[in-house]
């Protein structure tokens, strides 16, 4: 296991050190060249390198790749492109916070996060988190008319979230999604909804 940038950046003052953060874009190739996709540097420095653009796209990807070490706080990282990769190799702690956290960055539910909330094996639970009343509501909006999540993680997430959705445009839902919203009361049943259950779902 290669954590050799990590022992450095514990001496930042020394004159190796200094070489290295000065060509570390040379540096990171030969770690990566060297490490036989086996790195366990320190989350601080991790952070360090995939924020810095002076590493190449290219370099800092496979440098997730070879990652041993779990990130406990996705919103340190700055670039999109590089979470989703995070998340896809399952090198994010799972946690209500780093959905938050790509929630927010991405502006959507896609297929990374969906991906990463399927994988659980835990109980999500949204109730304690501490997160803006709008993004709250956009995310349980948009996780309500999400079919790609899995049924349990589905009911997991919108029952703990302490919301109800009393519009009719919930869009083209699977039947068991449906039922879920409402068993658990999460749809308030006004007359458009209710006649939209008739149309659409009236074997529920």
């Amino acid at each position: 296991i290669h954590k050799n940038y990590t022992i450095l950046s514990e001496h930042p003052d020394e004159p190796i050190t200094t070489y290295v953060n000065q060509n570390i874009e040379e540096y990171i190739g030969v770690v990566l060249d060297m490490s036989s996709d086996s790195i366990a540097d320190s989350e601080n420095v991790i952070i360090n390198v995939l924020n810095n653009e002076n590493i190449s796209q290219d370099k800092r990807k496979r440098y997730i790749h070879a990652l041993e070490t779990i990130i406990t706080n996705i919103e340190e990282i700055t670039d999109l492109s590089l979470c989703s990769i995070l998340l896809d190799c399952g090198s994010v702690a799972f946690s209500e916070n780093n959905i938050v956290s790509y929630f927010v960055k991405a502006g959507e539910l896609d297929e990374h996060i969906v991906g990463f909330m399927n994988k659980s094996a835990s109980l999500l639970d949204f109730s304690d988190v501490t997160v803006d009343d709008v993004v709250k509501r956009n995310l349980f909006d948009k996780i309500l008319k999400c079919n790609e999540l899995h049924d349990d993680v589905y009911e997991q997430v919108l029952s703990s979230m302490g919301l109800q959705y009393n519009e009719s445009n919930f869009g083209e839902m699977d039947n068991q999604k449906v039922g879920i919203l409402i068993d658990n009361d999460i749809i308030v049943m006004t007359p458009d909804i209710l006649e939209l259950i008739r149309e659409k779902y009236s074997n529920l």
